[in-house]
């Protein structure tokens, strides 16, 4: 049943971490803008004008990416494709030793 369900899955102190239940104030003012404290996981993060700034409170379940919102599970796995992408083709080209070297050249370093 939906009960034992519970019993047994739900977690106290990790529905107070996402409901913020321990905060006092339900809203606080911050540089002249009303933010809500309680329930993060619920809330869609403002957009900064920057349309390359992804940045969003703890919990968001959307980012502001390019000028749109993406859903944060989606964001995250691209996130770590492009980078794998990206370090698979500095391991292939050898960016790293050609860092080095060129680090090495600077330092004074001959060889």
């Amino acid at each position: 049943t939906l009960s034992e369900y519970k019993d047994q899955y739900f977690s106290e102190q990790l529905n107070d971490v996402m409901q913020n239940e321990s905060s006092v104030d339900k809203f606080v003012m911050d540089r002249g803008m009303l933010i809500q404290v309680t329930d993060p996981g619920l809330q869609i993060p403002l957009p900064k004008m920057n349309p390359l700034n992804y940045r969003a409170h703890f919990y968001a379940p959307k980012k502001f990416f390019g000028g749109r919102f993406i859903d944060t599970f989606w964001f995250n796995v691209l996130l770590v494709w492009s980078m794998t992408l990206l370090l698979y083709v500095a391991l292939y080209f050898e960016w790293l030793k050609n860092i080095i070297k060129l680090l090495g050249k600077l330092g004074g370093d001959e060889d």
